[in-house]
């Protein structure tokens, strides 16, 4: 076996447990606290949102997107929209007051249990799970609009990639993509300048080489076979990563997109430069 080939072969197989991984993750903080890990307000930590307060804020928060979008000139279609990351639908619900049919994506069954309990739109609006690094469910030119945020700064960079290049090709020709992913880690006071940007994507948690990684997160694996124990530190389930900014647009370019706006959105907390991309193709 050549050793590219051997290479190759060892990312898909790590890539493979970085998603199973994250998936086991997410599944333990939906049956812990699932609003609280959507919409993490540290004062509603422990069951404390109210649901009706928590899918209010998404209304909210979808209505200023919309209006921004419209401010700009944009001729959005409301046709059909992808809520990428969706949880238990907090945002998706708020899409369907806006387009004809939604869909929500998420790789937590338990979360889209969730999603589909709260589920106001009947079949104008379909949850589908997903722990593939890639949305081969649904066809090319499929949406009009297509959104993502507070989602792929929790995804290992190559499967954060991997979906961008999906969101532009599930996009249809002259809809409009909006995503948020970090960029590099904070090392200067907040109001910096971001700094030179590397060439490598990063992450809060440095791993060795590819077998070590990949031994590391089989450990990790086994260990939660046995349940969800309820002493967990949600904090430690979420890992950040970031995706910089020149790889970033090099994805989207690749997959035939073409970048409107790349405008800082700090929404990632102090330990991170965002950003936010918007995003159409012909």
């Amino acid at each position: 076996m050549s050793r590219s080939l051997n290479a190759i072969i060892h990312c898909k197989i790590f890539l493979t447990m970085e998603l199973a991984r994250l998936k086991q993750n997410w599944e333990t903080l939906a049956q812990l606290d699932p609003l609280w890990a959507i919409l993490s307000d540290p004062n509603k930590k422990g069951r404390k949102w109210d649901k009706e307060a928590f899918f209010r804020s998404g209304e909210a928060y979808i209505s200023s997107l919309l209006d921004e979008v419209t401010a700009t000139g944009f001729q959005l279609v409301h046709g059909t929209a992808l809520d990428f990351g969706c949880g238990v639908g907090r945002l998706t619900q708020a899409l369907c007051n806006h387009f004809d049919k939604c869909y929500g994506v998420d790789i937590s069954s338990t979360m889209l249990d969730y999603a589909r309990q709260y589920n106001r739109f009947g079949s104008d609006c379909v949850y589908v799970q997903n722990d593939f690094p890639d949305l081969h469910r649904f066809e090319s030119d499929s949406f009009d609009f297509v959104y993502s945020t507070i989602v792929l700064q929790h995804i290992p960079p190559d499967a954060g990639k991997a979906y961008i290049s999906e969101f532009v090709r599930t996009m249809k020709p002259g809809g409009l993509l909006i995503f948020q992913v970090p960029s590099t880690p904070r090392t200067a006071p907040a109001q910096a300048a971001p700094p030179a940007i590397p060439d490598q994507p990063v992450s809060v948690a440095k791993r060795g080489g590819t077998l070590g990684r990949i031994k590391s997160l089989y450990s990790g694996l086994r260990a939660k076979l046995d349940g969800v124990d309820k002493n967990t530190n949600l904090e430690q389930l979420i890992d950040m990563y970031g995706i910089p900014r020149d790889q970033v647009i090099r994805v989207i370019e690749k997959a035939e997109g073409r970048v409107l706006r790349a405008e800082e959105y700090e929404c990632a907390g102090p330990n991170w430069f965002s950003f936010r991309y918007w995003v159409t193709k012909s």
